[in-house]
């Protein structure tokens, strides 16, 4: 007798209102649970949880533009406070001054990739127990920290290790990720199959136009007025973003949908329930080791087969080459084109206006047009082909990059950069549809697991590379990402597009 059926047969036993017994095929029965799971919850109609994904916009493009507005005079703020001589453009020259300001953005790199991979995978069980609500308010406090700790740093002339301290807890908050594995968890609960990769795509063009105007409008506030404005009013922004998500955003997971907290104690009855009531207790867990155990084996799942092992590989590869970007977009046009925090932000918001073209109306229109009578495996193969056309921008854009003989250079190959970034959104849609409602949390803190240990890496490896290099060819950091970006198109070439048709049935 199947285990199903047991299930059924022990359940009339105390519930006589149950129909005559029926032996039920096991996997059949778990397809339609899964179908089932995968469906938006019954309690919110389709009009409600669109009003619900739009009212996540306006707090994307807000946090993510206030959290951004420190980068690049934080960068320039190290430079100037490693360097000897108060003038910018003597010291953004100085190799030794960039290879100890390099240093200084590693320890707070680290200090922040570090504890958030060990956080992060309790961060998504989390998601997936207690709602993704409670969760979001994290990251607010985890940007608060740090800006009131240059504030402190710049009045009292503290040392900057300071701000290693505060970037620390912030790491032990879940950082950014957590607010990734928010979003995109909550994103997934008020979407269908269907609309999800649209609705991704303007995820994406909202975060990534905040993430690169956030920058220039510090720049611009630095210029004008100084280190202290700006992270004062990132501290005044932040608060308010908090209140709004307090006050507006509602709870996407109904309870129903929730996986429960199991009781640390349990009494077996059988020696093989007793090992699984241990797994269970341990599920239950607050040591954030267990879960970063618990999600590697829900990672190694996706590695059961080729497609999902070779699009997790390519989403720890964007990671990887995090930390690459601070220094192909601030550290070297600084060096060689003599750029400040605001030239380098007004760069990035050119780019961010490309990029919120690309994700809110181009790319969306162009997959929407493919998709048309096409099957599901058609689907599919447009939406590959537009991870792979946005993984060759990026090759080829890097390589300009590294070419370029002057700044202005840097704006005629932002335009068609920006495309690339649409790559990562797509891969990520894909994987989503695989997994049911209640284990979207489970999935993305897996995911994070997977890019935290390539993030970390990239956090040690990079500004090594950089230090070894700013002296001779400063540029070399562009072809690096470069060629990290083409093993990652070579391995688009193996995908099967028949496991992502097959696994995405039922995703409607």
């Amino acid at each position: 007798m199947s285990t199903t059926a047991s299930t059924i047969t022990a359940s009339q036993e105390l519930t006589p209102l149950l129909g005559p017994r029926v032996d039920v095929d096991v996997e059949a029965d778990d397809e339609g649970q899964q179908q089932q799971q995968q469906q938006p919850p019954a309690s919110a109609s389709a009009s409600d949880n669109q009003v619900r994904y739009m009212l996540l916009l306006p707090l994307l493009l807000c946090h993510m533009t206030v959290s951004t507005m420190g980068l690049n005079p934080l960068n320039q703020f190290v430079l100037l406070r490693v360097c000897s001589v108060p003038e910018y453009a003597v010291c953004a020259k100085d190799p030794a001054v960039q290879r100890s300001a390099a240093f200084w953005v590693q320890a707070i790199s680290l200090a922040i990739a570090v504890p958030t991979f060990f956080v992060s995978p309790l961060l998504g069980l989390l998601l997936d127990k207690v709602g993704r609500r409670p969760i979001l308010f994290l990251p607010f406090i985890a940007v608060l920290l740090p800006s009131a700790a240059v504030l402190l740093i710049k009045h009292f002339d503290l040392s900057l290790w300071l701000l290693v301290a505060a970037d620390l807890v912030k790491g032990l908050l879940g950082g950014n990720a957590v607010f990734v594995m928010a979003v995109y968890s909550m994103m997934a609960d008020l979407t269908t199959g269907e609309t999800r990769t649209r609705m991704f795509y303007l995820k994406e063009a909202f975060s990534l136009f905040g993430f690169s105007f956030g920058p220039f409008i510090g720049g611009l506030i630095y210029d004008r007025l100084g280190l202290e404005a700006v992270f004062t009013t990132i501290v005044i922004a932040e608060s308010c973003i908090l209140l709004y998500a307090f006050l507006f955003i509602k709870e996407t997971l109904p309870e129903s949908k929730r996986k429960p907290f199991r009781p640390s104690t349990t009494t077996p009855t059988t020696p093989s329930n007793s090992n699984n009531n241990t797994e269970q207790d341990h599920s239950d867990s607050l040591n954030p080791l267990i879960h970063l155990s618990h999600s590697i084996k829900s990672l190694s799942k996706l590695f059961s087969t080729r497609t999902p092992t070779i699009f997790a590989l390519i989403n720890a590869t964007g990671a990887l080459t995090q930390s690459g970007y601070t220094f192909i977009f601030f550290f070297v046009p600084s060096k060689r084109f003599g750029w400040d925090s605001y030239e380098s932000g007004r760069f990035l918001m050119v780019g961010s206006f490309c990029r919120f073209a690309y994700f809110a109306f181009v790319v969306p229109s162009v997959i929407w047009w493919f998709h048309q009578g096409r099957d599901a495996a058609g689907k599919v193969g447009v939406e590959l082909n537009v991870i792979r056309a946005g993984l060759v921008t990026y090759v080829v854009t890097l390589c300009a990059y590294g070419l370029v003989q002057e700044g202005w250079e840097y704006y005629c190959i932002i335009p068609f950069y920006s495309f690339a970034s649409s790559a990562l959104p797509t891969l990520r849609s894909l994987l989503s549809k695989t997994i049911p409602q209640d284990s979207q949390g489970r999935l993305f803190a897996s995911l994070e697991v997977l890019q935290s240990s390539a993030s970390l890496l990239s956090h040690i490896v990079m500004p090594f590379v950089f230090r070894q290099t700013v002296g001779t060819v400063p540029e070399a950091m562009c072809y690096i990402v470069a060629g990290m970006w083409g093993f990652a198109l070579l391995g688009t070439f193996f995908v099967r597009v028949e496991e992502l048709v097959v696994n995405a049935v039922g995703q409607v």
